[in-house]
């Protein structure tokens, strides 16, 4: 007897949450690398007027160029994580797709599928190993005295000039 296919919805929950759990991370990262970009900069202001010396703002750039690298990491992380994820879903969706079965008088059948013959695979033919040639210098040619740009612009033809008559 055929059977349909039945289709797991709690997998498909999981799929999805998973995705979502990943969006919602990256937003949260966001978040944060907002807030560590908006406390360098009143740091930043502060050095300006000279309320923080130059070292401890030198310092303070290392550590929040470190950090944004790092929150910059975890973003990418959890980007593949959610780009995993939806592959996994749109593969387990696709494999949900309809049999086609037919009813005849003896039963129901799974219809042959007519898949396309697989053509057999062409074979490279091996390339021959050539013997390197040796490299021969041709002879220098004479070169032409430079000319000044007054003789260079002299020997230019005017441009035509379109006509401004109406047609």
């Amino acid at each position: 007897m055929v059977n349909t296919k039945k289709f797991n919805e709690n997998r498909l929950d999981r799929l999805l949450k998973e995705v979502t759990v990943s969006g919602e991370e990256i937003r949260s990262i966001q978040d944060e690398k907002q807030s560590v970009m908006d406390e360098f900069r009143k740091e930043h202001d502060r050095f300006k007027n000279g309320q923080i010396s130059k070292q401890a703002f030198a310092i303070s750039t290392r550590n929040v160029t470190n950090e944004l690298a790092a929150l910059d990491a975890k973003i990418r992380e959890n980007i593949s994580k959610a780009m995993s994820g939806s592959r996994k879903t749109h593969m387990y969706m696709s494999s949900q797709a309809p049999q086609k079965i037919r009813a005849s008088l003896s039963g129901l059948h799974k219809a042959a599928s007519r898949k396309a013959k697989a053509k057999p695979a062409k074979r490279k033919s091996a390339k021959k190993a050539r013997p390197k040639k040796k490299a021969v210098r041709k002879a220098a040619k004479k070169r032409k005295a430079a000319r000044p740009n007054r003789a260079r612009k002299a020997k230019r033809r005017p441009a035509k000039r379109k006509s401004t008559k109406k047609r």
